[in-house]
């Protein structure tokens, strides 16, 4: 399976704003017993397909393969003892991700 070709394999579940350009996100993996060690990190991403935020920078490539996954690494901050995985994320108006994340 190519990278472009993932499927979504996990849900947004919380998200509390901080700021206007800052975020807690709480994720559920679908996998069920998601394990991880203080320190790790993992890779957050959506399809180019999904909606940005109106009031981020215009989109650099808007003719880009709507199912490219556009992916990047996230430190996890959430307690290995949790169910959910929680990050930080401040969004970037020129970005490609955190505008999509943002919505």
């Amino acid at each position: 399976m190519s990278p472009q070709a993932l499927d979504y394999n996990a849900t947004l579940i919380e998200r509390f704003e901080i700021t206007p350009h800052l975020a807690i996100f709480r994720v559920k993996p679908d996998e069920e017993d998601y394990e991880f060690l203080a320190g790790q990190y993992t890779v957050l991403g959506l399809k180019h397909s999904e909606q940005r935020l109106g009031e981020a920078d215009p989109d650099d490539d808007p003719d880009a393969d709507p199912s490219k996954m556009i992916r990047r690494p996230y430190s996890i901050c959430s307690g290995t003892q949790q169910q959910e995985l929680e990050f930080y994320i401040s969004m970037l108006s020129g970005g490609e991700l955190t505008p999509r994340l943002s919505i």
